[in-house]
Protein backbone atom coordinates (compact mmCIF):
# COMPACT_ATOMS: atom_id res chain seq x y z
CA UNK A 1 0.00 0.00 0.00
CA UNK A 2 1.34 3.75 -0.28
CA UNK A 3 1.69 5.74 2.51
CA UNK A 4 -0.17 8.32 1.20
CA UNK A 5 -2.97 6.66 -1.01
CA UNK A 6 -4.57 9.45 -1.70
CA UNK A 7 -5.06 12.17 -4.38
CA UNK A 8 -6.39 15.56 -5.33
CA UNK A 9 -7.55 17.07 -8.98
CA UNK A 10 -8.97 20.06 -10.02
CA UNK A 11 -10.66 19.63 -13.42
CA UNK A 12 -11.95 22.44 -15.29
CA UNK A 13 -14.18 20.88 -17.76
CA UNK A 14 -14.66 17.29 -18.48
CA UNK A 15 -11.04 16.03 -19.88
CA UNK A 16 -11.65 13.44 -22.79
CA UNK A 17 -10.23 10.76 -20.39
CA UNK A 18 -13.71 11.10 -18.48
CA UNK A 19 -16.12 11.91 -21.46
CA UNK A 20 -15.69 7.82 -21.99
CA UNK A 21 -17.31 5.12 -19.54
CA UNK A 22 -14.51 4.14 -16.84
CA UNK A 23 -14.05 2.56 -13.68
CA UNK A 24 -11.46 1.95 -11.40
CA UNK A 25 -10.49 0.43 -8.05
CA UNK A 26 -10.45 3.75 -5.90
CA UNK A 27 -13.31 5.14 -3.66
CA UNK A 28 -14.10 8.78 -5.37
CA UNK A 29 -15.01 11.91 -3.83
CA UNK A 30 -16.70 14.71 -6.29
CA UNK A 31 -17.21 18.12 -5.32
CA UNK A 32 -18.95 20.19 -7.75
CA UNK A 33 -16.78 23.85 -7.44
CA UNK A 34 -18.84 25.70 -10.12
CA UNK A 35 -20.94 25.41 -13.22
CA UNK A 36 -22.94 22.30 -13.88
CA UNK A 37 -23.14 19.14 -15.11
CA UNK A 38 -24.08 15.30 -15.66
CA UNK A 39 -23.44 11.86 -14.72
CA UNK A 40 -24.36 8.76 -16.14
CA UNK A 41 -23.09 6.29 -13.28
CA UNK A 42 -24.30 2.49 -14.06
CA UNK A 43 -26.82 3.27 -16.50
CA UNK A 44 -28.53 6.12 -14.12
CA UNK A 45 -28.66 9.79 -14.94
CA UNK A 46 -27.23 12.13 -12.10
CA UNK A 47 -27.52 16.02 -12.11
CA UNK A 48 -25.50 17.82 -10.38
CA UNK A 49 -24.58 22.03 -9.90
CA UNK A 50 -21.91 23.62 -8.27
CA UNK A 51 -22.02 22.68 -4.21
CA UNK A 52 -22.85 19.25 -5.11
CA UNK A 53 -20.86 16.36 -3.69
CA UNK A 54 -20.80 13.08 -5.01
CA UNK A 55 -19.71 9.55 -4.16
CA UNK A 56 -17.93 6.88 -6.82
CA UNK A 57 -17.58 3.35 -5.79
CA UNK A 58 -15.21 1.05 -6.94
CA UNK A 59 -16.05 -0.48 -10.42
CA UNK A 60 -18.67 1.79 -10.89
CA UNK A 61 -19.24 2.24 -14.72
CA UNK A 62 -19.07 6.22 -14.89
CA UNK A 63 -18.77 9.19 -17.38
CA UNK A 64 -19.60 12.68 -16.59
CA UNK A 65 -20.36 15.45 -19.36
CA UNK A 66 -20.16 19.41 -18.99
CA UNK A 67 -23.23 21.46 -19.33
CA UNK A 68 -21.56 25.01 -18.17
CA UNK A 69 -18.66 26.51 -16.48
CA UNK A 70 -17.66 23.38 -15.10
CA UNK A 71 -15.07 23.17 -12.27
CA UNK A 72 -14.95 19.77 -10.12
CA UNK A 73 -12.52 18.89 -7.08
CA UNK A 74 -11.64 15.32 -7.58
CA UNK A 75 -10.86 13.12 -4.30
CA UNK A 76 -9.12 9.29 -4.69
CA UNK A 77 -8.17 7.49 -2.33
CA UNK A 78 -7.35 3.40 -1.85
CA UNK A 79 -9.75 1.68 0.58
CA UNK A 80 -7.07 -0.06 2.05
CA UNK A 81 -5.71 3.19 3.56
CA UNK A 82 -8.59 3.01 6.36
CA UNK A 83 -8.10 -0.62 7.19
CA UNK A 84 -6.99 -0.28 10.41
CA UNK A 85 -10.08 2.00 10.98
CA UNK A 86 -12.65 -0.82 10.06
CA UNK A 87 -11.15 -3.21 12.89
CA UNK A 88 -13.20 -0.05 15.63
CA UNK A 89 -15.46 1.54 12.89
CA UNK A 90 -16.74 -1.47 11.01
CA UNK A 91 -19.04 1.22 9.20
CA UNK A 92 -16.56 3.93 8.28
CA UNK A 93 -16.72 2.54 4.75
CA UNK A 94 -20.60 2.38 4.56
CA UNK A 95 -21.25 5.05 2.18
CA UNK A 96 -19.63 3.22 -0.43
CA UNK A 97 -20.14 -1.05 0.79
CA UNK A 98 -23.99 -0.05 0.85
CA UNK A 99 -24.22 1.86 -2.06
CA UNK A 100 -27.51 2.07 -3.91
CA UNK A 101 -28.92 0.47 -1.16
CA UNK A 102 -28.80 2.69 2.21
CA UNK A 103 -26.80 5.55 0.11
CA UNK A 104 -26.94 7.16 -3.12
CA UNK A 105 -23.98 8.74 -5.36
CA UNK A 106 -25.26 12.47 -5.23
CA UNK A 107 -25.32 13.58 -1.20
CA UNK A 108 -28.96 15.22 -0.53
CA UNK A 109 -27.95 18.73 -1.59
CA UNK A 110 -30.39 20.44 1.10
CA UNK A 111 -29.17 18.51 4.16
CA UNK A 112 -28.10 20.74 6.84
CA UNK A 113 -24.70 19.08 7.17
CA UNK A 114 -23.51 20.03 3.30
CA UNK A 115 -21.82 23.36 4.32
CA UNK A 116 -19.62 21.21 6.81
CA UNK A 117 -18.84 18.48 4.28
CA UNK A 118 -17.78 20.87 1.45
CA UNK A 119 -15.83 22.85 4.30
CA UNK A 120 -14.04 19.47 5.19
CA UNK A 121 -13.30 18.54 1.59
CA UNK A 122 -11.68 21.77 0.88
CA UNK A 123 -9.69 21.91 4.36
CA UNK A 124 -8.48 17.90 3.08
CA UNK A 125 -7.37 20.13 -0.31
CA UNK A 126 -5.67 23.03 1.63
CA UNK A 127 -3.44 20.33 3.60
CA UNK A 128 -2.64 18.45 0.56
CA UNK A 129 -1.37 21.92 -1.31
CA UNK A 130 0.47 23.11 2.08
CA UNK A 131 1.79 19.93 2.54
CA UNK A 132 3.38 21.11 6.23
CA UNK A 133 4.22 19.23 9.39
CA UNK A 134 2.16 15.60 9.98
CA UNK A 135 -0.44 16.81 6.54
CA UNK A 136 -0.96 13.09 6.12
CA UNK A 137 -2.43 12.62 9.52
CA UNK A 138 -4.39 15.73 9.27
CA UNK A 139 -5.40 14.65 5.90
CA UNK A 140 -6.58 11.09 6.91
CA UNK A 141 -8.50 12.51 10.28
CA UNK A 142 -10.94 15.00 7.67
CA UNK A 143 -11.77 12.29 5.47
CA UNK A 144 -12.49 9.49 8.41
CA UNK A 145 -14.51 12.52 9.92
CA UNK A 146 -16.20 13.19 6.13
CA UNK A 147 -16.90 9.37 6.09
CA UNK A 148 -18.78 9.12 9.26
CA UNK A 149 -20.73 11.84 8.87
CA UNK A 150 -22.02 10.94 5.46
CA UNK A 151 -22.56 7.22 7.27
CA UNK A 152 -24.61 8.83 10.72
CA UNK A 153 -26.53 10.92 8.79
CA UNK A 154 -27.16 10.53 4.88
CA UNK A 155 -28.32 6.74 5.60
CA UNK A 156 -31.46 6.00 4.16
CA UNK A 157 -33.56 3.37 2.48
CA UNK A 158 -32.79 3.65 -1.35
CA UNK A 159 -34.15 0.51 -2.45
CA UNK A 160 -37.71 1.48 -1.33
CA UNK A 161 -37.83 4.28 -3.03
CA UNK A 162 -36.84 3.09 -6.42
CA UNK A 163 -39.90 0.64 -7.68
CA UNK A 164 -39.12 1.38 -11.30
CA UNK A 165 -37.37 -1.98 -11.91
CA UNK A 166 -37.56 -1.59 -15.59
CA UNK A 167 -34.89 1.18 -15.93
CA UNK A 168 -32.20 -0.47 -14.08
CA UNK A 169 -28.90 -2.30 -14.78
CA UNK A 170 -28.47 -5.71 -13.31
CA UNK A 171 -24.83 -6.65 -12.13
CA UNK A 172 -24.83 -8.90 -15.15
CA UNK A 173 -25.37 -6.33 -18.01
CA UNK A 174 -22.86 -4.15 -16.14
CA UNK A 175 -20.26 -7.35 -16.30
CA UNK A 176 -21.05 -8.01 -20.01
CA UNK A 177 -20.48 -4.24 -21.19
CA UNK A 178 -17.50 -3.84 -18.79
CA UNK A 179 -15.72 -6.96 -20.86
CA UNK A 180 -16.88 -5.29 -24.42
CA UNK A 181 -15.54 -2.24 -23.39
CA UNK A 182 -12.41 -3.65 -22.45
CA UNK A 183 -12.21 -5.72 -25.72
CA UNK A 184 -12.74 -2.05 -27.84
CA UNK A 185 -10.15 -0.44 -24.93
CA UNK A 186 -7.81 -3.25 -26.37
CA UNK A 187 -8.45 -3.13 -30.14
CA UNK A 188 -9.71 0.23 -31.19
CA UNK A 189 -8.34 0.72 -33.76
CA UNK A 190 -10.17 -1.99 -35.60
CA UNK A 191 -13.35 -2.30 -37.84
CA UNK A 192 -15.69 -3.02 -35.17
CA UNK A 193 -19.51 -3.54 -35.99
CA UNK A 194 -22.39 -4.21 -33.96
CA UNK A 195 -22.87 -7.84 -34.65
CA UNK A 196 -19.51 -8.64 -33.91
CA UNK A 197 -19.50 -6.54 -30.82
CA UNK A 198 -22.64 -8.11 -29.13
CA UNK A 199 -21.49 -11.51 -30.12
CA UNK A 200 -18.41 -11.01 -27.44
CA UNK A 201 -21.61 -11.04 -24.69
CA UNK A 202 -23.83 -13.38 -26.53
CA UNK A 203 -26.64 -11.16 -26.87
CA UNK A 204 -28.60 -10.29 -30.03
CA UNK A 205 -27.20 -7.10 -31.60
CA UNK A 206 -30.45 -5.10 -30.93
CA UNK A 207 -29.99 -6.22 -27.16
CA UNK A 208 -26.99 -5.46 -27.01
CA UNK A 209 -27.19 -1.86 -28.38
CA UNK A 210 -29.83 -0.94 -25.84
CA UNK A 211 -27.72 -2.43 -22.94
CA UNK A 212 -24.88 -0.53 -23.82
CA UNK A 213 -26.92 2.83 -24.16
CA UNK A 214 -28.61 3.12 -21.34
CA UNK A 215 -25.50 2.23 -19.12
CA UNK A 216 -22.97 4.30 -21.62
CA UNK A 217 -25.59 6.85 -22.56
CA UNK A 218 -24.25 6.38 -26.34
CA UNK A 219 -24.28 3.53 -28.76
CA UNK A 220 -21.32 0.85 -29.08
CA UNK A 221 -20.13 2.79 -31.93
CA UNK A 222 -20.52 6.14 -31.01
CA UNK A 223 -18.42 4.76 -27.97
CA UNK A 224 -15.55 3.44 -30.26
CA UNK A 225 -15.47 6.96 -31.72
CA UNK A 226 -14.58 8.34 -28.42
CA UNK A 227 -12.70 5.74 -27.89
CA UNK A 228 -10.39 6.68 -30.12
CA UNK A 229 -10.70 10.81 -29.76
CA UNK A 230 -8.90 9.93 -26.20
CA UNK A 231 -6.41 8.34 -27.82
CA UNK A 232 -5.71 11.09 -30.59
CA UNK A 233 -5.65 13.78 -28.11
CA UNK A 234 -2.81 12.03 -26.36
CA UNK A 235 -0.66 11.76 -29.24
CA UNK A 236 -1.26 15.31 -30.63
CA UNK A 237 -0.21 15.96 -26.79
CA UNK A 238 2.62 13.75 -26.36
CA UNK A 239 4.36 13.41 -29.77
CA UNK A 240 4.66 14.91 -32.93
CA UNK A 241 3.05 13.06 -35.02
CA UNK A 242 1.22 14.38 -38.29
CA UNK A 243 -2.13 15.16 -37.28
CA UNK A 244 -3.16 13.11 -40.22
CA UNK A 245 -0.84 9.99 -39.31
CA UNK A 246 -2.78 10.27 -35.58
CA UNK A 247 -6.04 9.78 -37.61
CA UNK A 248 -5.02 6.74 -39.24
CA UNK A 249 -3.49 5.30 -35.93
CA UNK A 250 -5.92 6.10 -34.10
CA UNK A 251 -8.62 3.70 -36.57
CA UNK A 252 -10.11 6.93 -38.78
CA UNK A 253 -10.06 6.41 -42.77
CA UNK A 254 -9.53 9.89 -43.75
CA UNK A 255 -8.57 13.23 -42.36
CA UNK A 256 -11.55 14.61 -42.83
CA UNK A 257 -13.66 12.17 -41.06
CA UNK A 258 -11.11 12.26 -38.10
CA UNK A 259 -11.66 16.39 -38.03
CA UNK A 260 -15.40 15.98 -38.07
CA UNK A 261 -15.52 13.63 -34.76
CA UNK A 262 -12.90 15.68 -32.92
CA UNK A 263 -15.09 19.15 -33.65
CA UNK A 264 -18.55 17.17 -33.10
CA UNK A 265 -17.19 15.64 -29.87
CA UNK A 266 -14.61 17.51 -28.31
CA UNK A 267 -15.79 21.34 -29.88
CA UNK A 268 -12.68 22.27 -31.21
CA UNK A 269 -10.40 20.44 -34.07
CA UNK A 270 -7.03 18.66 -33.77
CA UNK A 271 -5.01 21.71 -34.85
CA UNK A 272 -5.80 23.44 -31.85
CA UNK A 273 -4.56 20.67 -29.20
CA UNK A 274 -0.81 21.54 -30.51
CA UNK A 275 -1.63 25.48 -31.04
CA UNK A 276 -3.47 26.20 -27.56
CA UNK A 277 -3.02 23.12 -25.77
CA UNK A 278 -6.37 22.23 -25.42
CA UNK A 279 -7.46 18.67 -24.25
Amino acid sequence: MKTYPISFNESAGVSPLYRRLHWHDVLEINLIMKGTGYYIINGQMIEFHEGDILLINSNDLHRAYERNGLEILVVSFDASWLLTDLRYDPGILSPFKEMGIHYTNLLDRDHPRMEELRSILLDMWNENLRRESSYVSVVRSLLLLFLAYIGREFRCDVMAGNNNKSTKVSVKQLKKISSVITVMEQNYVKAWDLVTLSQLVFLRPSRFSVIFKKIAGVSPLEYLIQIRLTHAVRLLEDTEMKIVDVAYECGFHNLSNFNRHFKCNLGFLPSKVRERGLT
